[in-house]
């Protein structure tokens, strides 16, 4: 089991809980004691979760954010209309935002079916973009930040769908990425790496070296 002392002290105090999708019950209960005590300014959870998690931190100020991930094999209208259904029904329940993991390969077609409902549907809300950085080379990242950018993301949360250690070149990825981001972005810095350490520990190292403007404010959503 993850040391929690250990991640707050390595991390500070950008550390915010991300609750598995399998987390249920008295689990869910026990982590958002743990948000609370902690006083963690997120908790990240699937939308199944949101009316359970809700009536316990309603009154503190930890923000609820909805995880989605698009399940169509190409995201088109009818996709669109569909997550726009699910990220409502959670907002109704209390969350404060959503995250939309995206491919790659759908992320142009997602901003050009999102972006015409996009404040409508995000009205004081938040919304986050997941993307696998593991996804996108040195040249990307120019396109990737224009599109966040038309989409208008609050915040971007990077995460590896899957770590091959060295093989990965992780440290040149995130460099490159860092390297990319538009000053006039104004979107909060995420780093979603389960409970892997090293990952989270190497992000915060470069983040800080590299553009100490993101650093200030970065989040660390970390599966205790």
């Amino acid at each position: 089991m993850i040391d929690t002392d250990l991640v707050f002290k390595e991390l500070g105090d950008g550390v915010c809980l991300w609750c598995g999708a399998d987390t249920q019950g008295t689990d869910l209960a026990q982590q958002c004691q743990m948000a609370m005590e902690r006083k963690m300014p997120i908790i990240s959870v699937g939308p199944d979760a949101v009316p359970v998690v809700w009536p316990w931190l309603e009154h503190s100020n930890i923000a609820i954010n909805a995880r989605f991930y698009l399940e169509d094999s190409r995201f088109d209208d009818v996709a669109a209309s569909k997550l726009a259904k699910r990220v409502i029904s959670v907002f109704k329940n209390g969350a404060d935002g959503a995250t939309v993991f995206v491919r790659s390969k759908d992320l142009d077609d997602f901003v050009s079916a999102m972006n015409v409902v996009r404040d409508d549907l995000f009205f004081n809300k938040e919304l986050c973009i997941g993307l696998d950085i593991m996804e996108f080379g040195a040249y990307d990242w120019a396109h990737v930040f224009d599109m966040l950018k038309k989409i208008n993301a609050n915040s971007v949360a990077f995460f590896i769908s899957k770590d091959t250690g060295k093989k990965s070149d992780f440290v040149g990825r995130v460099y490159g990425m860092l390297d990319a981001w538009p000053r006039d972005f104004n979107a909060k810095l995420c780093w979603a790496f389960g409970n892997s350490m090293v990952r989270f520990d190497q992000a915060k190292r470069l983040t800080e070296a590299l553009r100490n403007d993101l650093a200030t404010g970065q989040i660390f959503l970390v599966n205790f």
